[in-house]
């Protein structure tokens, strides 16, 4: 491998069985957990009519999971820059799981509130990380389709939660349901057990001989051998200039800028010395004192310095936006269907359809993010989510319902492939975790807000046209903060 350094090596590598395997396994984790969340909101009307809730205490049932959400985000993005992807993603599977079960022995309504903030807290915690670790791996030229690909596995979930409400919920009650939501979790977690840590982690961390193990597996699953030796010294190189990068050239390791992030990397082999080429043609020698030292000092001020503060705004804007949107929305939707005068049965089988047109959307996100780039199909698909939101809002009739609301579903999923293609690409491996937990924890805040909303919208007479109009006013502020202040990523080599 003379000559070339080992992320050079990731991005040629020929797409294999181990790209799939993780894709399987991150995605089996996603559409279990999209179960779970699309469980609430299909049984939603049968615990209000069960508990006799109110709007309002239907609205914290929806919102008390995102408020979960929100804070297992950001807690585990800084986790996994600083423990690993691996563990952070199976801390949070087995907590999800644990606390799905819970919510089947739920003796109140109370409880049950109690229980769906834990399942936030590894729902919140996953999906980011998730995301994350599967960018690190997949080569550039496929990456964003993959990415989306994972969403898709969403639309599956929703359906599986359908499917159960449907089948299992309305003949033998809703704690079957989330009994039976609960178990495929605890098999994904083991499966998530094998997966590695990431690369570009362990490279941050200086775990040299993790990372060359890593590597070499990865090659003769896909029939590509290594020179080991050679593979060591390309990665002892990228040690080092990666510490330059993060370093900007001081001699004491502090970045420019007030940057919060401080980094000191020294060859691991002996007592040798290494010449990189660096910046203006210089060179740059480091002294190995026999051992490898990394150390990070990473906080969520580093994301508001001159490199990251426009991609950051944006990421929190849009975040926000499709948060409130998307859950303000579909987890009083099996509801709004109900309050149009359809029995449960009905309701569950609409909302099944609609729910079907999220699987096309998602395929026609990875082809697009591949060939118009990840912001203009971003701005497009949030566009027009707006504009079918605005006509759900006023449909007067069954086919207009479900026209609109299938349209809703295309381009408001098809938009949250991208976003989560889009969001680890603009951020460095050293802190792309953190950018990415934070940007999905304030974005919950949105989410969290949005069914305490319209809960609280409804009890004071709004009408329903209204409400989604007022949706379709946030999706154009989403796209209108990606159209002006956001950059495109595709074909970006990730560092």
């Amino acid at each position: 491998m003379q000559g070339k350094d080992i992320l050079a090596e990731l991005e040629t590598m020929p797409v294999g069985r181990f790209h799939y395997k993780l894709l399987l396994a991150a995605g089996l984790g996603w559409a279990f957990d999209s179960m779970d969340t699309g469980l609430i909101a299909f049984l939603m009307p049968k615990l209000a009519q069960e508990w006799q809730l109110s709007a309002g205490a239907i609205g914290l049932l929806g919102s008390i999971g995102l408020i979960g959400m929100a804070i297992g985000a950001i807690l585990a993005g800084a986790l996994a820059d600083h423990w690993g992807r691996k563990r952070v993603f199976a801390a949070v599977v087995i907590l999800y799981s644990l606390a799905s079960a819970l919510c089947a022995l739920a003796p109140s309504y109370t409880w049950l509130v109690c229980f769906r903030f834990l399942v936030g807290l590894g729902l919140g915690g996953e999906l980011p990380v998730a995301a994350t670790l599967v960018t690190e791996y997949i080569p550039t030229r496929v990456r964003g389709r993959f990415v989306v690909i994972l969403e898709s596995f969403w639309a599956v979930g929703w359906l599986l939660a359908a499917g159960l409400t449907y089948g299992i919920a309305l003949d033998f009650g809703w704690r079957v349901a989330f009994l039976i939501g609960a178990l495929p979790a605890i098999y994904v977690g083991l499966i998530r057990m094998h997966l590695p840590e990431s690369v570009r982690f362990l490279l941050s961390k200086g775990k040299i001989d993790e990372a060359q193990a890593i590597i070499c597996s990865i090659e003769e699953s896909v029939g590509r051998g290594l020179n080991k030796k050679a593979l060591l010294r390309e990665m002892e190189k990228l040690v080092v200039r990666d510490e330059y990068e993060a370093t900007k050239g001081d001699k004491n390791g502090r970045m420019d800028e007030g940057n919060s992030v401080a980094i000191e990397a020294v060859n691991p082999i002996g007592q040798s010395r290494i010449k990189d080429d660096v910046r203006n043609g210089k060179e740059r020698e480091l002294v190995n004192k026999g051992r490898t030292e990394v150390k990070q000092k990473i906080s969520v001020m580093g994301l508001w310095t001159k490199a990251f503060r426009q991609s950051t705004l944006m990421l929190w804007i849009t975040w926000f936006g499709l948060m409130f949107s998307y859950y303000g929305i579909f987890m009083w939707l099996p509801q709004l269907v109900y309050q149009h005068g359809f029995s449960m049965t009905k309701s569950a089988a609409y909302v099944l359809v609609m729910t079907l047109a999220q699987l096309p959307g998602y395929g026609a996100a990875a082809y697009l993010v591949e060939h118009w780039g990840r912001k203009y199909t971003f701005v497009i698909f949030l566009l027009a989510s707006g504009l079918a939101a605005w006509f759900f809002g006023g449909a007067d009739s069954l086919s207009s319902l479900l026209l609109w609301g299938t349209l809703m579903s295309f381009f408001n999923l098809g938009a949250w492939g991208v976003i989560y293609a889009y969001t680890p690409e603009l951020y460095p491996t050293y802190i792309r975790g953190l950018g990415s937990g934070w940007a999905a924890g304030l974005g919950r805040l949105g989410g969290m807000a949005a069914p305490l909303l319209v809960g609280f919208l409804l009890s004071q007479a709004w009408m329903v046209s209204q409400i989604f109009l007022l949706f379709a006013f946030v999706f154009l502020m989403a796209a209108a903060a990606v159209l002006f202040l956001g950059t495109e990523t595709k074909g970006k080599r990730l560092d």
